[in-house]
């Protein structure tokens, strides 16, 4: 990465945790020919900080959303616009194609074939209802042009919001970010099996950084990882165990010469990082502060040679390069970026750019995560509209039917009437659905013995139950639909209509 991005982190806070992780390492620098107990220590501790931030990343919290069972309530209360018997024949045709629809419906030009899949949607969830009680009135309602106008725009910008909140909700769980972070850990989208320092074709040298040119090594700065191992692994010349730390329990073990597995070591060099942990590790701003540090490091000075673009320690002159300790007094265990002359340089560090990446990530993530919040929050409030709209209309007497012809009629059969006996040349299971009974001998629905409708068409209780609950003159007696408060006897059906307009959502919705 550019040494003007690396400015973005906070340099005196990644300066005092590398102090502060190299002391958790005991340093104990020595100089002479072979690393030294600890030599190494102060580097692996600022690796550490970058490895740390890769394992630990800082996503957003998985967003809860209720916006399938919103859009499901949704596509239900918008077919109830086209009526009782166009939305019977979606509910029937729901888990079919659009062409099992009445051909030239008005079910059929509504749910045309581009809009299938919502009515559809709605026909499923309207069949779940078909017990509900609000549900079966509101289907029953006759729903005016501004009614209909109010629930098809509200459905409308349901979807609106629904289809925003998934696309913000899925940038928010950006998958692309832990690839990233995996890519600068290991240089490959998933934890390797084998990790190897030297192979048949390629030493430690060649591997890790020949500092007598300006080319990097053939695997510096292609992972974290890698770079661990090139600081800290033994082999045959190099046989300190302790160069990265001296706590005994994370001394390395294995001799990593040709083709020889590593991945032990590379364990144990994760674990003495991961119990140098920080609040900070794995934010967007932790990350680049981390990749500031290791930069500090790199350029910083080498050898009496004065090499840079280093990670690590180089003997004398360091013209022997990263060889781990073949070369007595010029090289060490270490990592060489090379220059900008060859094929090196620090902005040509694989991992630190794929971290740079995964924090750039991060933050769009983060902000992708508070858009869709807030998106959860509209979604649900305009559900409480879509109920509300709902309810009203349950709550309203349809004026349509108040006609001179019908005034001398018992107004407590006359809505259930005007219902039923519209619905000719129907079958008893229709009638059913409708709550009407079935005329057999004329092959149409009427109404229900007995029905009395005022309650669910005005939402207050009928005289006769007025009085029925009025009569009770006690606690004890007040029964058979009748609330008692305190000396007033109540019918408890109103106390049911005045909540419907709270309780639609969640009644749908179950």
């Amino acid at each position: 990465m550019p040494k003007a991005e690396a400015k973005r982190g906070n340099s005196s806070v990644a300066t005092s945790r590398v102090i502060a992780t190299a002391a958790f390492l005991e340093t104990n620098e020595a100089q002479g020919a072979a690393p030294a107990a600890g030599e190494n220590a102060a580097a692996f501790a600022t690796l550490c900080l970058v490895i740390n931030s890769a394992l630990n990343p800082k996503l957003p919290a998985q967003l809860t959303t209720k916006a399938s069972e919103v859009l499901d309530f949704a596509a239900a209360v918008n077919l109830t616009t086209i009526g009782s018997e166009a939305l019977t024949d979606v509910i029937d045709n729901h888990d079919k194609t659009h062409d099992k629809l009445k051909p030239n419906s008005i079910q059929s030009k509504t749910c045309a074939t581009d809009k299938w899949d919502f009515c559809a949607r709605g026909g499923r969830k309207a069949k779940e209802l078909k017990d509900n009680s609000e549900f079966k009135e509101l289907r029953q309602a006759v729903i005016s042009p501004p009614q209909a106008t109010q629930i098809v725009k509200t459905v409308a910008a349901i979807k609106g919001i629904a289809k925003d909140l998934t696309n913000q909700a899925a940038a928010a769980s950006d998958k692309t970010i832990t690839g990233d972070l995996n890519e600068a850990l290991y240089g490959a989208k998933s934890e390797p099996e084998t990790m190897t320092v030297a192979t048949t074709g390629q030493n430690r040298k060649a591997t890790c950084g020949e500092t007598g040119g300006d080319n990097s090594g053939a695997q510096a700065g292609k992972s974290l990882a890698q770079d661990a191992l090139c600081l800290c692994a033994k082999d045959t010349a190099q046989t300190t165990s302790d160069a990265c730390s001296v706590l005994g329990k994370y001394n390395v073990a294995v001799t990593a010469d040709q083709d020889v597995n590593s991945k032990a070591d590379w364990d144990k060099l994760k674990g003495a990082c991961e119990e140098a942990t920080t609040a900070t590790d794995g934010s967007p701003e932790g990350i680049a502060a981390t990749i500031a540090a290791v930069i500090r490091e790199i350029t910083g000075t080498k050898s009496t040679g004065n090499k840079i673009n280093v990670l690590g320690q180089l003997q004398g002159a360091g013209s022997a390069g990263c060889d781990g300790a073949e070369d007595t007094t010029n090289g060490g265990a270490c990592v060489y970026y090379g220059t900008a002359q060859g094929t090196g340089g620090i902005s040509k560090i694989e991992w630190s750019k794929k971290m740079a990446s995964a924090a750039d990530k991060l933050i769009a993530a983060h902000v992708a995560a508070a858009r869709a919040q807030n998106l959860e929050l509209h979604l649900i409030e305009l559900n409480r509209t879509l109920a509300r709209i709902a309810s009203n209309i349950n709550n309203v007497v349809p004026t349509s039917t108040m006609t001179t012809q019908n005034k001398g009629k018992d107004k407590s059969t006359e809505g259930s009437e005007q219902r039923c006996e519209k619905h000719t040349d129907k079958t008893e299971e229709q009638c059913k659905s409708l709550s009407s009974d079935h005329d057999a001998e004329n092959e149409k629905c009427k109404p229900k013995a007995g029905t009395d409708n005022t309650t669910a068409e005005t939402g207050e209780p009928t005289s006769t139950a007025a009085k029925k609950c009025s009569d009770k003159k006690s606690e004890a007696v007040c029964t058979d639909g009748c609330k008692w408060e305190g000396t007033e006897r109540k019918d408890s059906s109103i106390i049911v209509n005045k909540k419907l307009a709270l309780m639609t959502a969640a009644t749908f919705m179950r």
